[in-house]
Parts: structure tokens; C-alpha cells; sequence
């Protein structure tokens, strides 16, 4: 990598070491305690349903661990939550510990008795629609289940009306369309129920759809009408910026920062998305997972392409999803980044320039201090570069020569950076 700790964005100086922001441990945990499901989501992430569940003894121990290592939240997940066997009793305990507790639902057995009983333990329910009726039931192939979640939404904005509701929309090339959207975002707005709308994942029942993201734009162009419209949507923040060619109204993922997840055998990984395992929450010191976490979090930012540290919304994103990581933490998805980076390239690559940096400092090991009309922090790498620079030679003539020690898109990369930011600039 060329470029060390900090890289200038919008006047804005970015210290990779702390973007992060360190927690002791997580303020919110999504606990899978089933693997029960009646449905059968075509796009299910979590694959078929079976039989599995967490044992009650193990997951009333869990929740007291948690609440010990300041754990505010708890979603429950699954399959689905309410068929679990000890479900009222996992809850009763959970609110006697003061925990806040919340459930991720297909909504199919809201409006049951049996499920009736556990509401006084819930602090908020979150219900999967994923379209108008028609396209709902064929995705979760059950006929009754669109009924079904109405039935149970008018159940709770009745009789359980401080239990906060919203309804998670998951978008894929299916779905992406204006009038499952608008009929999701109108059923919400009847019900005054906020709309969150997420992506699909290869993963799971997924593995084999195609997602070339093309749907994104789409998705985003949709919700932005429906916004202006007065309806309350959100983009979840794991919708990758580079995967769309507009700014998205969204926040950075918190995967592996605030927020973790906890499978049914105790693998902790930091989302329920990710299949990567990085602890146990039934064998390992929790505290000593997710500081390990932390510290990962932190190598893998510094190790993200050039293309990717230059783009404006890294602060948005923080380098993408942490669940669609190559071995060598790279992003799959950043063409669009790259393509940005190239066609930037081609405008300045013929042209000669005039180097404007008013001075270079040594800071510490390996860290330099570069000042122009901007200032950013590089390594040894690039004060190397810098003195290699022919000025009565062209950017791309200059390419040719430096590009025997260095990678030749970083090069290209960093000298749009430079650029970009007037340690470069054309000649008059």
C-alpha cells in the first residue's frame, strides 16, 4: 500500500487509525436461537430451515454474560424466533436482567395467542414484507403469509401500541420494483411504521442468484421518490456505496464495531451475514474476542486499495461490506471506483505538470508530512515517488519509469490523488 494513515477527502482529513470508533464491547447483539422457519424465502441467508435450537440453560448464561459486558440490546432471530421451544422463558429472563429485547420476525404468528403472551417482554418487533401481497407470498412461498403479517400488524397497533414496530423490506433483482416498493412503503404509511429496506446476499439459498448489482441504482432512484413523497424509508447502511452510481441517504455499516452476532452454537462473527467466525461465545472471554475484533477491524481498513481509500464516501461506507471480503480484505465490488480512477487517469496522463508541495516534514517511522494547498500524511513509498518525478516528462511517461518498483494501478491512483488534491498540477 502506498498511501499510510491519513488521505485528504473534501478538505477533510481522514485518520484511517481512528475512523473506527472503539468499543469496549457491543451495544447491541443479534442472537440466532432457532433455526425453525415455516416459511421458505427463496433468498434465505440462513439456507433451510431444520430443527437446531440454542439451549435455553446456555442462552439464559449468554444473556447474563452479555448484560455484564454492557450489552443494551438483543434481537432475537432465527428461522423464526417464535417457534422456539423456550421462548417465553429466554424473554421473562431477558427483561429481568433490564435488557432490551427485540425480535426479527416473518410475522406469520403475530396474531396468535400463544405468541400473544410474550409481548409484555418485547421492546420492538421487526416484520419481513418483501413486496405486495401477490409477490410476497410467491417469495415466502405460503399464500397466507401476507394475511397473515396485517392481520398481526393490526393486532399490535391496537392492543400492544408501545411495542415499536417496522417492517424490513429485502431488495433483489426480483422485487426491485416501484410497485412492490410503493405497496410496502403505503402499507407502512397506513400503519405509521417505518420502512427498511436492505439488499440480498449470495449467501445462504442466494449462494447461486446472480447479483451483478444493477438493481441497486434502480432500488435507490425508487426510494428517493417515494422519500420525497413524504413516506418514511431507510437504506440500510449495508448497501455499498460503490455499488450504485448516486450518493445513498445512508450511514457506514456497524458490523463488527456496535453490533455483533451470535449463532445458535455460540460462533460469534460480526454479522449474521458473515461467515466468517472470529470467537465462541460459549467457550472464549467475550471482552477478548471483540478487542481481537477491534484490532482486525482496524488492519483491514489500512489495507484497502488506493481506489477504494480515494473515494469520497469512504467515510460513509468505511470500505464496504465487512461480510464480502476477499481473503486479502479487498472489496469485490469496487469496479465502480476503479472506473472512476481510470477515466481520470486518461484526462491526465499527456500532460505535464508542476509539483506544489510547499514541504515535507518527517513525523515518525515511516510517516510523512507532505503540505501543498492540502496536507496528507504518505509513507516512505511516496516521498520515493515524489523524488523520481521528471517534471519536463509527462504523468504517463513518468508511469513507465516508476512503474518497474511500484503496481501500476496504485501508481495511477496516486497520482489522481495527487492531482485531485494540487500536490500536482498542469503546467500553464
Amino acid at each position: 500500500m502506498i498511501l499510510l494513515k491519513k488521505i485528504i477527502y473534501n478538505n477533510q482529513n481522514l485518520c484511517l487509525d481512528c475512523n473506527y470508533i472503539k468499543y469496549c464491547s457491543p451495544t447491541t447483539v443479534f442472537l440466532k436461537i432457532t433455526s425453525k422457519c415455516m416459511l421458505n424465502c427463496n433468498f434465505c441467508s440462513q439456507g433451510i430451515a431444520g430443527n437446531c435450537e440454542m439451549d435455553i440453560n446456555k442462552a439464559k448464561n449468554l444473556l447474563k454474560k452479555l448484560k455484564k459486558e454492557n450489552v443494551l440490546r438483543i434481537f432475537y432471530t432465527g428461522g423464526e424466533p417464535f417457534l422456539y421451544s423456550h421462548f417465553k422463558e429466554l424473554l421473562e429472563y431477558g427483561h429481568s436482567l433490564g435488557l432490551c429485547q427485540l425480535v426479527i420476525t416473518n410475522g406469520f404468528l403475530l396474531n396468535t395467542n400463544k405468541v400473544s403472551t410474550f409481548f409484555k417482554y418485547i421492546n420492538g418487533i421487526s416484520i419481513s414484507v418483501h413486496g405486495k401481497e401477490e409477490t410476497h407470498n410467491k417469495i415466502v412461498n405460503n399464500q397466507k403469509s401476507y394475511k397473515k403479517i396485517v392481520e398481526g400488524i393490526d393486532k399490535l397497533k391496537k392492543e400492544y401500541p408501545r411495542i415499536a414496530l417496522d417492517i424490513c423490506y429485502t431488495a433483489t433483482p426480483d422485487n426491485t420494483n416501484f410497485k412492490d416498493i410503493s405497496s410496502v412503503a403505503e402499507l407502512c404509511k397506513k400503519n405509521k411504521i417505518p420502512l427498511n429496506i436492505t439488499r440480498m446476499y449470495n449467501i445462504g439459498k442466494a449462494k447461486e442468484i446472480i447479483n451483478d448489482f444493477v438493481y441497486i441504482d434502480c432500488l435507490v432512484s425508487i426510494v428517493k421518490k417515494l422519500i420525497q413523497k413524504k413516506y418514511d424509508i431507510n437504506i440500510g447502511h449495508c448497501l455499498v456505496q460503490c455499488n450504485v452510481r448516486q450518493r445513498i441517504p445512508n450511514s457506514f455499516c456497524m458490523a463488527g464495531i456496535d453490533f455483533c452476532f451470535i449463532d445458535i452454537n455460540g460462533d460469534i462473527k460480526i454479522c449474521g451475514n458473515s461467515l466468517e467466525v472470529i470467537g465462541n461465545a460459549f467457550h472464549d472471554v467475550f471482552k477478548k474476542v471483540w478487542r481481537n475484533n477491534q484490532k482486525n477491524l482496524c488492519k483491514r481498513l489500512k489495507r484497502l486499495p488506493l481506489c477504494c481509500k480515494n473515494c469520497e464516501n469512504i467515510n460513509a461506507c468505511l470500505g464496504g461490506c465487512k461480510t464480502e471480503i476477499s481473503i486479502k480484505n479487498i472489496p469485490l465490488n469496487d469496479s465502480l471506483a476503479i472506473s472512476i480512477v481510470l477515466k481520470k487517469w486518461n484526462v491526465i496522463k499527456n500532460k505535464k505538470f508542476d509539483i506544489k508541495i510547499g514541504g515535507i516534514k518527517k513525523i515518525r517511522f515511516n510517516q510523512y508530512l507532505i503540505i501543498g494547498k492540502e496536507s496528507a500524511i504518505v509513507n516512505r513509498n511516496v516521498i520515493n515517488i515524489l523524488k523520481k518525478l521528471t517534471v519536463e516528462k509527462t504523468l504517463k511517461e513518468n508511469l513507465l519509469v516508476i512503474n518497474k518498483f511500484f503496481n501500476e494501478f496504485e501508481l495511477k491512483s496516486l497520482f489522481v490523488l495527487l492531482y485531485n488534491n494540487g500536490f500536482i498540477m498542469e503546467k500553464d
